[in-house]
Formats: C-alpha cells, sequence, structure tokens
C-alpha cells in the first residue's frame, strides 16, 4: 500500500493480523542439569501431533478426564514401529477459557510420543520420515488420513515446538458411510499395527511406493468427489503391472490367433487412418505384449488377492467391470455414469486395494473388516444388488 494510506503504528503497537502461518517455532530454554541427573531426569523425547480422527475418537476420555482431574494425557495404545521403538499413542487435554468465566473449555488432540534416550543420533526430519511411514499404516487401519500437525522435541537444555499452518490446522475426512466401519479393531489394533509397520520397512522402495499411493487413494488428505477417488484408486492399481510379464506364453496364443482374426477382417472397408491403428493394434498382438487388464489379473493371482467376490475388473458391454467404469469415467466423465453405480464400484475398488495392502502387508485378511464373513451383511455386496448395480452404471446414450 502506499505510504499516504498505512494506518500510523507508533512504537510497534499496533496490532498486526496475521492470515497465513506455513510453520510456526517455538523454544523453550531451561537450565541444564548437571551430574547423573541427567540422564535420570531429561530423557530426550520427541511427541508427534497428529490430527483428528474418528477411531482414536472412540475411546472414552472423558472418565479419564473426571477421575484424574490432574492428568492430562490418557494412554490410547502402545505400537512397536521400526526405527522408532515403542510408540505410545496419546490423547491430551488442555482447559482453557470460556466466554462465562464462571465455566472452561475442554480441547484435546492426539499425539504419538517416542522415547528416544541420548543415544539417539538420527536427526528430527528422519524421524518424522519414520512416524509418516507408519501413519500410512495407521491411515489404511482406520479409514481416515492421519497427518502430523506438528511435533515437540525435547532435550536436555531445551524444548522445541513445531507447528505446520497453526492458523489453520490440517483436517481429514473420515471416508466410510457408515459410523464405527474401520478395517481393523480397537483389540487388535496395536498388534496388527506393529506387525504391519514391520513387512512395510522391509518392502523394497519400489513396492513401497506403490502402497503410498494405495494409501493416499484409499484415505486421500484432501476431499474428493467419488468419480476423483474412483480415478485415484485405479491408478494406483494399475501401477502393480510393474510385477508383471509384459509378454504372454504359449496358451494365449489361441486367444491372440482368433483375435488376429478379427482384427483382419476390420480391417476391410475402413479409412486410412482406422486401418493405421487397426495395424498397430495386430503388431502388438503379434509381439505377444499383455493387456493391462491381464497383467493386473495377473498380479492379483500371483499375489493370491481374493476378488472372486468383488465388482470384477472386466466385463461384456451388458456388464461393464472396474476397467470399463474408469475407461467410462476418463473419457466421457462423471455425467455418464450412474451416481449410485459409480458410489458402489467405488466401495468394491477401494475393498480390492485394502486386501492387496493386507497382503503385502501379510495381515491375515480374516483379521479385518474386508473379509468376506464380515461383508456378508453389507447391501452393497450382496451379489444380486451387484448384479443391478453393474447393469444400470454406464448411462445409455
Amino acid at each position: 500500500m502506499p505510504q499516504d494510506r498505512q494506518p500510523r503504528r507508533r512504537a510497534g503497537l499496533a496490532p498486526i493480523i496475521l492470515t497465513h502461518i506455513g510453520k510456526l517455532r517455538m523454544t523453550r530454554r531451561f537450565n541444564k542439569p548437571s551430574g547423573n541427573d541427567q540422564l535420570q531426569n531429561f530423557k530426550k523425547s520427541i511427541r508427534f501431533h497428529l490430527t483428528s480422527n474418528a477411531f482414536l475418537a472412540e475411546h472414552n476420555w472423558l472418565s479419564a478426564l473426571s477421575k484424574t482431574p490432574n492428568c492430562q494425557t490418557a494412554e490410547l495404545h502402545v505400537v512397536d514401529i521400526p526405527q522408532l521403538g515403542r510408540v505410545r499413542l496419546l490423547r491430551e487435554w488442555v482447559f482453557a477459557r470460556s466466554a462465562n468465566p464462571d465455566n472452561a473449555v475442554v480441547k484435546s488432540g492426539f499425539c504419538a510420543a517416542v522415547e528416544l534416550g541420548y543415544e539417539a543420533t538420527q536427526t528430527t526430519e528422519e524421524y518424522l520420515s519414520h512416524i509418516e511411514e507408519a501413519l500410512m499404516v495407521v491411515s489404511v487401519f482406520c479409514r481416515q488420513r492421519i497427518a502430523v500437525s506438528g511435533w515437540e522435541v525435547r532435550y536436555d537444555d531445551r524444548q522445541e515446538q513445531i507447528w505446520i499452518y497453526p492458523l489453520d490446522p490440517i483436517t481429514t475426512k473420515y471416508i466410510p458411510y457408515e459410523p464405527h466401519d474401520y478395517l481393523v479393531d480397537q483389540r487388535s489394533f496395536a498388534s496388527l499395527t506393529s506387525s504391519a509397520t514391520k513387512e512395510l520397512a522391509a518392502l523394497d522402495p519400489q513396492m513401497k511406493n506403490i502402497f503410498k499411493h494405495m494409501s493416499i487413494g484409499l484415505t486421500p488428505s484432501i476431499n474428493m468427489q467419488v468419480s476423483e477417488r474412483f480415478l485415484r484408486m485405479f491408478q494406483a492399481l494399475e501401477a502393480c503391472r510393474a510385477f508383471a510379464p509384459k509378454f504372454g506364453n504359449a496358451k494365449h496364443k489361441e486367444d491372440d490367433d482368433a483375435l488376429l482374426l478379427v482384427l483382419e477382417a476390420a480391417k476391410q472397408g475402413a479409412i486410412v487412418e482406422v486401418v493405421e491403428r487397426i495395424e498397430g493394434f495386430i503388431k502388438t498382438v503379434k509381439n505377444g505384449r499383455l493387456s493391462l487388464l491381464q497383467r493386473l489379473e495377473w498380479v492379483l493371482m500371483t499375489w493370491s488377492v481374493k476378488n472372486d467376490d468383488l465388482w470384477p475388473l472386466s466385463g461384456p458391454d451388458p456388464l461393464p467391470g472396474l476397467k470399463e467404469v474408469r475407461d467410462k469415467l476418463a473419457h466421457s466423465g462423471p455425467k455418464a455414469l450412474h451416481p449410485q453405480g459409480l458410489a458402489v464400484a467405488t466401495w468394491h475398488l477401494s475393498i480390492l486395494l485394502e486386501r492387496v495392502l493386507l497382503t503385502l502387508l501379510k495381515i491375515p485378511l480374516s483379521d479385518t473388516s474386508a473379509a468376506p464373513n464380515r461383508l456378508v451383511h453389507e447391501p452393497w455386496y450382496k451379489p444380486a444388488y451387484l448384479l443391478e448395480q453393474r447393469k444400470l452404471v454406464i448411462r445409455s446414450t
């Protein structure tokens, strides 16, 4: 603004209204202890503050508040995470002023507490990377993205707090349509999370990258339309084709020969541009290159991912598969699909991706809500309803 239009300020007393803060750092220093008290009383620790989520919020923390009014934390779960060790998931709360002077407001949040000790050698950024990787598993289990909103590091002579977007904290959406619909239950959460994060840490970088894309598709950080989420999840599923062979074997030769006859007949009477495209397709078939669908089916079969009870990957024109839904959505947009059919297809695709991730993490399907015996009561899972939606999902033009 021009100088003559700016408000006058004297000795910096005029208020400054902040509308955006990307990162806020606060440091509190205290006297460094001496002698043996240093190792005993000032153990180094990190607390990662987490975004609010429905799964952890189910614990009855108000009872702990009423019984122990001086306590500011309640322990929810304890998990073992590679590179971090024992991690305690806590609910914290503070008492804040209320507009009514006779009352107080209780504000609560969640954090992951890590005790490190003085033998810790990694940087805070490295520990942050480890906890964010583990939170991919937690997000899939909770069916809601859980992100780090800040962290607090305690040293022997100071305490540092970092807050990300403190004026507009990150919030994420609970994905399922029904409440309390989590992939794992509260009783098995700690043991399954410990086992899953161990398996995730052992995956090779390429497989871990695919896991990341699938987890983002299942639990996005931002609100998405159903059509956007379907495309994101299918794109993540497509990445699995990297683990399938590009060329077929002898058992596909008979089908390829029949396809070549059809393609040769299709060239008769076609215009030059169409003939050129058909020639390219013929060349691909002669080279024996597997299609995207064949490679995805090979991956699901090789990894032993159960999907015969879900919306199939492919189907004929009257009964399109997930790939045909993807193709129609990508080329014609959401208007070409029935919204209820697309919602059901998206739900089935999410169950398929969850089963793929459970396979990669070596988590038994029977220990989760993605198991067939747990889905049998879901209306969208019933074969008759699924058949009806497959018939209606692509609108006739």
